[in-house]
């Protein structure tokens, strides 16, 4: 995995451990999948995307829209 982050939070761990830095499309995917396992499609997780304005990963899972925040926290 390449480390081409814009920004550096201050939490030093994640569901998939080390630092966790920002943005980054592959980490959120591999959060997603490390929370979700078979229960999200390879066409959902298409769908996560930054959002500079609210500060996390926004994605479609299952008609609700989901927030991956920075400490790999998600919630809808």
């Amino acid at each position: 995995m390449t480390n081409e982050w814009k920004t550096v939070t201050e939490r030093s761990s994640s569901h998939t451990g080390g630092g966790v830095q920002h943005p980054d499309l592959d980490w959120a995917r591999a959060c997603v999948k490390a929370s979700k396992g078979d229960r999200v499609t390879e066409e959902e997780l298409d769908t996560i995307q930054w959002d500079p304005g609210m500060g996390c990963y926004l994605m479609k899972w299952r008609s609700m829209v989901l927030g991956i925040e920075r400490d790999g926290h998600i919630h809808s």
